[in-house]
């Protein structure tokens, strides 16, 4: 029989406790308490094996082959023994039982937490002018139904096309306010791109530059420029827009997110054909 951890691994009881940690607590009690009445029960059963003469050992021989079984007297008085011992056990079980139903009932009122990976999206076309802002502006994605708070968060731009990806502007903002920006001044004087898809991501080893077109994949937030503040409603500067998608992590990711696009320059025009998604990953506190 193996003994339970005590305190279960991550948690210090010198330190203050929460409601959780201490249904952890009391159940590990428990535990320990039924592991002592199983080796109770376990000796008081060698106990009626040693009257009759039956107590073995692993190999089926006797442990004492000079132990006899007792008289019928004897064996009634350590049936009486080990039937007492028994009422003693039950009692003892009722007991833990009860315990037991109070920890569940303890457990219940605890709030839930489920760790989740889930992607939303929003597949309506972006429109982008040759100069300005997009049109919806912004494009939102509505989350709900989450627990916990964010621990990553990617973006994805479904199927850019424009003919001149240097003059977008594209700005994420979460539903507390926090904002990264996702791509800026990316390919310079090259040609433009069609149906380009663009995974945004922190733990991608790939940048997009300033000189070259960047081909449909995984990178991360590439801002190339010095980025003056996007049109209204975007947030304004100061402070600074963010660099990492990492600014959402630890917060609420339920509510509105919005995506900003804007067009620097005039002439060149283009779309994000399926819209857009994010995939959020949380983590219980």
């Amino acid at each position: 029989m193996s003994f339970p951890n005590t305190p279960p691994e991550g948690i210090n009881p010198i330190e203050g406790l929460d409601a959780g940690q201490i249904a952890l607590l009391l159940l590990a009690s428990i535990a320990f308490e039924e592991l002592g009445l199983a080796h109770v029960i376990n000796a008081e059963a060698e106990k009626l094996q040693g009257a009759i003469g039956t107590l073995v050992d692993a190999n089926g021989d006797p442990i004492n082959p000079f132990i006899q079984a007792g008289s019928l007297a004897e064996l009634l008085a350590t049936n009486r023994e080990v039937e007492k011992m028994l009422r003693t056990v039950i009692k003892k079980e009722m007991l833990l039982e009860f315990k037991f139903e109070n920890v569940l009932d303890l457990l219940a009122t605890l709030p839930t937490c489920t760790p989740t990976t889930s992607t939303f999206s929003n597949p309506a076309s972006i429109t982008i002018p040759d100069e300005g802002p997009s049109s919806p502006y912004p494009s939102t994605i509505n989350v709900t139904g989450l627990t916990g708070t964010i621990a990553k968060v990617t973006a994805t731009l479904h199927n850019l096309s424009h003919t001149h990806l240097n003059d977008l502007e594209i700005l994420l903002v979460g539903p507390g306010g926090q904002n990264v920006i996702l791509m800026d001044d990316v390919g310079d004087s090259a040609p433009g791109v069609v149906n380009a898809t663009y995974t945004f991501d922190d733990a991608s080893p790939n940048s997009m530059n300033a000189v070259t077109i960047p081909p449909s994949g995984t990178y991360k937030p590439s801002n190339n420029g010095s980025l003056e503040n996007l049109p209204a409603p975007a947030p304004q500067q100061p402070p600074s827009y963010g660099t990492l998608l990492s600014v959402f992590n630890g917060t609420n990711p339920n509510g509105t997110w919005s995506l900003f696009v804007n067009d620097d320059a005039a002439i060149d025009s283009g779309s994000i054909a399926d819209g857009w998604s994010l995939t959020i990953t949380t983590t219980c506190p």
